[in-house]
């Protein structure tokens, strides 16, 4: 080899040395820029990765306490398992406490009461199988809508979603049961009791329902000694707005739960103005836990007795009632319908139909003030 081809030889070695080191750091560039936004999206939710999982809620306001418990994909009431957590809700919270972002830590600061968290409007305590980690809450707005909040001894700012959806009280997280469908052709039987009036039987004829009709109906009045045998064909008219109200009733909030004797009296749930009662035919679902501890669900053929209950008048609000209501069914099921002893309010529109009915209401004579 000359000394030109040695020449040759050394630079294309130099060349060669050159590339390889600029692709190690060109790769290693890569990879700290691959990797760094992980991290940096790992810093900036205000959760600690290891409570982003989280199977325990404590709220804490100035007037309130509760803490929720999960089971098998299920919320519960830590201090009342009769509570009928609306599951849907605390998962929604659950997600938002997940998913709260440091938009901007706090260090330049003299003590937390510049910020109000020296006593703070709401405490979240949130919990994995081994730990928990807590949260407090000013309601302390800063610009743009978002709040103060103080996690491991610093103080952040956070989007405002969590604090104004979660201080809510404990009814705020209770389950409104749904209204059954009560399709005529699987309703058996119905009964309305009216408070010093009457009670009145409906049940159904040979004729089916069909699109925008109840089909054939009859009635007969039992509080005035008539029977199954007296029984008079309804009004088609009358039967079809009489389902119109009672699938369109519905509760526009929980009043309260698990009232005493007392509170029923006030709420005339004790001596209902309006007692409905229907028998009709239905699915549900049944929920076991095998001996491995898995949840199966079933659904299941099932008979209910639905029976929901008007009272007073709301005189603090416009145009509502109270109502409470129970359903049970053949399978003991937890239904979705059972009003798991809450009161609720419902519109005075639905609610007076039922008080103010008589047979007059289902034969045609009062067809004209429907």
């Amino acid at each position: 080899m000359n000394r030109k081809q040695l020449k040759i030889l050394l630079a294309f070695l130099i060349v060669l040395c050159i590339s390889i080191v600029i692709l190690v750091l060109v790769s290693k560039n890569s990879k700290k820029s691959s990797t760094g936004p992980e991290e940096k999206a790992e810093e900036e939710y205000i959760l600690p990765e290891q409570f982003r999982k989280i199977n325990e809620i404590v709220i804490e306001t100035k007037t309130d306490r509760f803490n929720f418990l999960k089971s098998f994909d299920k919320w519960t009431n830590k201090d009342d398992a009769g509570f009928p957590v609306d599951n849907e809700k605390v998962n929604m919270l659950g997600n938002m406490l997940s998913n709260m972002k440091k938009l901007r830590e706090i260090k330049d600061y003299a003590e937390l009461a510049d910020f109000k968290l020296d006593a703070p409007a709401m405490t979240i305590t949130v919990g994995n199988e081994a730990d928990s980690y807590k949260v407090l809450f000013s309601d302390y707005t800063g610009n743009d809508n978002v709040f103060y909040v103080l996690a491991d001894d610093s103080v952040y700012l956070t989007d405002s979603a969590v604090y104004k959806f979660a201080k809510y009280s404990l009814l705020d997280y209770c389950f409104i049961p749904e209204n059954p469908d009560f399709t005529p052709g699987s309703v058996r039987t119905i009964t309305v009791e009216v408070k010093g009036g009457n009670t009145i039987e409906l049940v159904p004829g040979e004729k089916k329902a069909s699109e925008g009709d109840a089909g054939e109906w009859y009635y007969y009045v039992s509080s005035d000694g008539e029977g199954f045998n007296d029984k008079k064909l309804c009004d088609q008219g009358d039967i079809n707005v009489f389902f119109n109200y009672l699938t369109e009733l519905s509760y526009n909030r929980v009043i309260e739960y698990d009232p005493s004797d007392e509170r029923r009296d006030f709420y005339g749930i004790k001596e209902p103005a309006a007692t409905v009662t229907v028998q009709f035919h239905g699915i549900t679902n049944v929920t076991q836990v095998t001996d491995a501890g898995q949840r199966v669900d079933q659904m299941l053929d099932a008979d209910f007795t639905f029976k929901f209950l008007i009272g007073n008048e709301i005189k603090e609000s416009d145009g509502e009632y109270f109502i409470t209501d129970t359903c049970i069914d053949s399978v003991a099921s937890e239904n979705l319908y059972d009003g798991n002893n809450c009161v609720f309010a419902t519109n005075s529109y639905y609610a007076k139909f039922f008080i103010n009915l008589t047979r007059d209401s289902l034969n045609g004579v009062a067809s004209s003030k429907n």
